[in-house]
C-alpha cells in the first residue's frame, strides 16, 4: 500500500501527478545509474585489472570491499528512508557520488586507493538503490506501482547500455580513470530531479504509525518484518540466488575478459551494454505480465533464467557467444528486479518499506561476499572459467528448485 499518494487514485488530476513523480523518478535513475556503471565497470575494475595489472586476489578484496560497503549501505539507506525518509537520503547520496569522484582525482592512484574510495563509493551506492526501489510508494498511487517500477527499471537498465559503452568510449579516448569524471557529472545533475520529486518522498516521521522499537532495535524489526508473509519470506533467499549467478563473482569476471576471451579494457564496456539491452527488454515485460502472475513463482522462474543465461555468458572463449549469454541473463534480470521490488511495495507493512527493502538488498548483495572469499583460491585449483560456469549451474538449478517452494507460498498467501 503507497505510503503516500498525491492526489485520490479516481480523481484525474491523479493520473498527471502519478506521471510527472514517475518521469523524475526515471530520469534521476538514469543518471545516477548511468554514473554509476561508467565508473564501476570500466572505471573501477578497469584501472584494477588493466592499469595497476591486479591479481585475481587483489580483485577479490577489492569486489569485497564493495560488497561489504554495498550491504551496510543498504542497512543504513533503509533505516534512513524510514526515519527521514528518501529525499533526503537521495540526495546526500548524489553528492557523495561527486564528492568521492573529487577526491580520487585529489589522490595519488594505487590499488590501495582504489580499494578504499570504492569502498566510500559503494556505501554511498548501497543507500541509494534502496532508495530508488522504496521510492515509487511515497509518491505514486496503488494504480501506478507497477508502471512505475518497470520504468525506473528500465532507465536503471538503459543505464547499463550508456554508461559501460560511455565508459568504454571514455578509456578509449582518455583512459579508464577518466570515468571517475562521469560519476561525480552524474550525480550532480540527478539532484535537481531528487529535489523535484513530490512532496511525499520527504515523508517525515510524523506521518508514519510509531514504531515500539527504538535505535538498534528498530532495524532488527524490519529484519523480523522482511519475514512476516510467505511472499517477503521467499523473496530473500531467491534475490540471493540471482545475484550468485549474476554477480557474485565479478572479481573474476575481467580476468574472464581478459584471459579467456582474450579481448581489450574497452569490451568490458560491450558486453555490459548488450546485457543492458536485455534488461531494458525484460523491465518492460513487467507491464504486459498480468497482475495475477506478479508473484514469488515467476521470480523463480526468472532466478533460474539468470542463471542459464550466465552459463551460456561463460562457457566459451567466444565474445559473441558471451554476448548472447549476457542477453538472455540481462533480460531475466530486467524483468526480475522490478517484480521483487513490486512485491516488497504490495506487501511491507507501513512505515517499513524502506528496512524491508533494505533487507532485501542486503540479502541479495550478500550472495557476494563469501563467494569473493573463497574464488581466488577456486580459480588458482580449477581455473577462471569453470569457476563462473559453476555459478550458473548453481543458479539455474536452485532456482527450479526454488519453484516448487514459492508455489507453495503463493497458495498460502
Amino acid at each position: 500500500m503507497p505510503i503516500h499518494s498525491p492526489e485520490p487514485a479516481g480523481q484525474p488530476d491523479a493520473h498527471t501527478a502519478d506521471n510527472r513523480a514517475i518521469a523524475l523518478l526515471v530520469i534521476c535513475r538514469l543518471l545516477a545509474t548511468l554514473a554509476n556503471t561508467s565508473c564501476f565497470v570500466v572505471g573501477v575494475l578497469g584501472t584494477a585489472v588493466y592499469d595497476l595489472e591486479a591479481s585475481v586476489f587483489e580483485v577479490s578484496i577489492l569486489m569485497l570491499v564493495v560488497n561489504l560497503a554495498m550491504i551496510a549501505g543498504n542497512a543504513v539507506g533503509g533505516l534512513a528512508i524510514d526515519l527521514l525518509g528518501p529525499r533526503k537520503v537521495l540526495v546526500g547520496g548524489l553528492l557523495g557520488y561527486t564528492l568521492t569522484a573529487i577526491v580520487f582525482f585529489l589522490m595519488p592512484l594505487s590499488l590501495t586507493t582504489l580499494t578504499l574510495l570504492n569502498g566510500l563509493y559503494s556505501l554511498v551506492y548501497g543507500a541509494i538503490i534502496t532508495t530508488f526501489t522504496s521510492l515509487p510508494p511515497f509518491v505514486v498511487t496503488d494504480a501506478s506501482l507497477p508502471r512505475a517500477n518497470s520504468l525506473m527499471s528500465t532507465a536503471e537498465n538503459a543505464a547499463y547500455i550508456i554508461g559501460p559503452a560511455l565508459g568504454g568510449a571514455v578509456a578509449l579516448a582518455w583512459s579508464a580513470q577518466g570515468c571517475f569524471a562521469v560519476l561525480g557529472i552524474g550525480g550532480l545533475l540527478a539532484v535537481p530531479c531528487a529535489l523535484a520529486l513530490p512532496k511525499g518522498a520527504s515523508a517525515p516521521v510524523a506521518e508514519k504509525p510509531a514504531s515500539t522499537h527504538k535505535g538498534a532495535a528498530y532495524l532488527v524489526e524490519g529484519f523480523k518484518l522482511a519475514f512476516s508473509t510467505p511472499a517477503l519470506a521467499c523473496l530473500v533467499p531467491m534475490a540471493f540466488l540471482a545475484y550468485f549467478a549474476f554477480g557474485a563473482f565479478d572479481s573474476l569476471e575481467t580476468v574472464f575478459y581478459r584471459d579467456v576471451l582474450q579481448v581489450g579494457v574497452e569490451w568490458t564496456g560491450w558486453l555490459n551494454a548488450i546485457m543492458g539491452v536485455g534488461a531494458t527488454l525484460g523491465s518492460l515485460l513487467l507491464l504486459k505480465v498480468p497482475e495475477r502472475a506478479q508473484d514469488v513463482s515467476l521470480a523463480a522462474w526468472l532466478t533460474a533464467l539468470v542463471g542459464a543465461g550466465t552459463v551460456i555468458y561463460v562457457a566459451t572463449s567466444n565474445p559473441w557467444i558471451a554476448a548472447i549469454g549476457m542477453a538472455i541473463l540481462g533480460m531475466g534480470w530486467g524483468l526480475f528486479e522490478p517484480l521483487l521490488n513490486l512485491i516488497v511495495q504490495r506487501d511491507a507493512p507501513e512505515g517499513a518499506v524502506g528496512r524491508v527493502m533494505g533487507v532485501l538488498q542486503m540479502g541479495q548483495r550478500s550472495s557476494g561476499v563469501l563467494p569473493l572469499l573463497a574464488a581466488p583460491f577456486l580459480a588458482q585449483i580449477f581455473g577462471v572459467q569453470p569457476v563462473l560456469v559453476a555459478a550458473g549451474v548453481i543458479a539455474t538449478v536452485a532456482g527450479l528448485v526454488f519453484v516448487g517452494i514459492a508455489r507453495r507460498a503463493v497458495a498460502r498467501a
